[in-house]
């Protein structure tokens, strides 16, 4: 500690929160999912060098991540091998240099599908006699005798009353809240 000025000042060392400065994230190896990533390709990187780069392997596929507005390459590729065998002896050129830089070799992590991306039913089912698009008890609403129904992408949106309760129709379709405004006026 040191007084300077009435003032203490208290000296410490630096503490570090991590040694090394490489990623935490390491994807592991998945049997039957043979793709690896490779990043820090040069910009200009044909596929027969890419293919000679791993010669001892045997790749089944090679595409390389491409800019899905301007169409340039990125500088990784993702690259199939026929068998495991091939994909861990790939995974040992990592950080080699291909023409002058260090190729980062990792385990690609294979896509989740999204929830909702089977096939969907048609909207109207008119077509095959489906009943799961109309509304409420079957009462008819509206001039032209149409069921009141609405769709938000593709799913049924449920509607019920606030004010009476009964589900088929909204709050500003209620007959109850329309024959009390034709009394009252």
């Amino acid at each position: 500690m040191c007084n300077r000025g009435g003032l203490f000042l208290k000296i410490q060392p630096y503490k570090t929160k991590r040694a090394n400065k490489t990623p935490d994230f390491a994807p592991e190896i998945l049997e039957g999912y043979n793709r690896l990533y490779v990043g820090n390709l040069k910009w200009d990187i044909t596929e027969e060098e890419l293919r000679k780069f791993f010669s001892n392997c045997e790749i089944t596929s090679i595409r390389f991540g491409m800019d899905k507005e301007t169409g340039q390459f990125r500088g990784y590729a993702h690259v199939d091998f026929s068998d495991s065998q091939s994909l861990k002896r790939a995974l040992t050129l990592d950080q080699i240099d291909l023409s002058e830089r260090p190729v980062r070799i990792s385990c690609a992590v294979p896509l989740k599908k999204k929830p909702g991306t089977h096939k969907s039913s048609p909207v109207d089912g008119a077509d095959n006699g489906d009943k799961s698009t109309s509304l409420g008890s079957g009462k008819m609403n509206g001039a032209d005798g149409d069921k009141s129904s609405s769709t938000v992408s593709g799913k049924m949106k449920r509607r019920t009353c606030y004010e009476c309760g009964e589900k088929g129709h909204g709050f500003s379709e209620c007959p109850k809240k329309q024959t009390g405004a034709a009394t009252t006026t």
